[in-house]
């Protein structure tokens, strides 16, 4: 990912009453630091991987600064918080990561209320935060934020009339109305609609995996992870029926992707939404959907096995933020992470499928950035 910046803090309370104000704190700083502009990992919004101590060691060796957040002593010297800043240190005193530099950023303690080896480096309050962000882009060389990617609007494609000459005619995507020889079985891979897929946003024909053929239907879901987009935009208790992924899929990414007869041909569904497996966080009401994430059950039932469920990202996906790791395709493509809709360990995680193709057990923040979308339909075949 090339991070710029590591965000160090205490997640959960020394006495087992939930999420710290360190947590609060460093969420709030990751945004602004997001919204200036920097690459800042945070684990809590940049960690899905079961490898977590080489993906931490990893975005360690990548950063330039580490800000160490913290409300109490205890919680900075607290294990995992302590390993991040003091290998960080370490760095710079062996020669390492010579330039690299350390900040404290801190509430309700002082700068000598700090352990003895973040003493010497600089500290601010939480009511500095702009400070701190604008000494980070200092640091960093940055003297503006970097600028928004500008995604040209996806022209809607509508048929054609008949009595438009054929030499003018523009190709446009197949369907199962104008394609009949389409073969619609499952395992099949189907072109139906378009969305941006180059790392320039270059539009191409979409192509779905048939997962299931049933009632006049046909279950597809895209055999590519097509963009990078957040469960919800807010760190929230949502469910499938709330969150914005869903508003997503079934506004925006239907006027972007589908002309009006390819729209026709995508049925309406009730969807089941089970609760965790975890600790059975609720699921939520059923919802009527034309587009969907699939859920655990839904994602054990049609696929065969983990290796079946990996999917590798488009460029498109990569270039906003879509993240991949270790694990690859036969044809060589790197594999990446995908939302399902079951919640996950509360009603602010959501589960996906991880890069190995196996299920999370306990989910990805619903705000992060760096999870990809597999968006599934059943598609009318009469």
């Amino acid at each position: 990912m090339g991070y710029e910046v590591f965000i160090s803090f205490k997640r959960n309370a020394l006495d087992g009453s939930g999420k710290t104000r360190d947590y609060e704190i460093a969420s709030d700083l990751h945004k602004a630091l997001k919204d200036a502009g920097v690459e800042a990992f945070m684990s809590e919004k940049d960690l899905f991987t079961y490898d977590f101590r080489r993906k931490i060691d990893d975005a360690l060796d990548e950063s330039k600064i580490l800000i160490a957040v913290g409300t109490s002593r205890d919680n900075m010297e607290s294990e995992n918080v302590r390993y991040e800043w003091t290998s960080f240190h370490n760095d710079i005193l062996s020669r390492i990561k010579p330039d690299a530099q350390i900040f404290s950023f801190i509430e309700g303690m002082n700068h000598n209320d700090l352990p003895r080896a973040l003493r010497h480096y600089e500290s601010l309050t939480t009511d500095e935060k702009n400070r701190l962000v604008e000494i980070v882009m200092k640091n960093l060389g940055m003297t503006t934020p970097k600028p928004e990617p500008i995604i040209e609007p996806v022209p809607i494609f509508h048929p054609i009339p008949k009595t438009q000459p054929a030499q003018q005619m523009q190709p446009t995507n197949p369907t199962l109305s104008s394609a009949p020889r389409l073969n619609v079985s499952v395992g099949n891979r189907i072109p139906f609609g378009q969305y941006p897929q180059g790392a320039n946003g270059e539009i191409q024909p979409l192509m779905w995996r048939v997962l299931a053929v049933e009632n006049g239907r046909a279950l597809m879901i895209t055999d590519k992870l097509i963009d990078a987009i957040r469960y919800n935009e807010e760190e929230d208790n949502v469910t499938w029926e709330t969150c914005t992924l869903r508003k997503w899929m079934n506004n925006n990414f239907i006027s972007k992707a589908f002309n009006i007869s390819q729209q026709a041909q995508i049925a309406t569904v009730t969807n089941q939404n089970p609760n965790s497996p975890v600790n059975r966080t609720k699921g939520g009401n059923a919802t009527q959907d034309k587009f969907f994430a699939l859920s655990r059950d839904e994602a054990k039932k049609y696929f065969c096995d983990d290796d079946d469920r990996k999917a590798s990202p488009t460029s498109y996906a990569i270039k906003n933020g879509a993240l991949t790791g270790s694990f690859s395709l036969s044809n060589g493509e790197t594999t990446g992470i995908w939302w399902l809709r079951t919640p996950g360990v509360d009603s602010t995680f959501a589960l996906g499928v991880l890069e190995d193709g196996s299920i999370g057990q306990y989910g990805n923040g619903v705000d992060h950035n760096k999870v990809a979308v597999r968006p599934a339909f059943w598609m009318k075949l009469s």
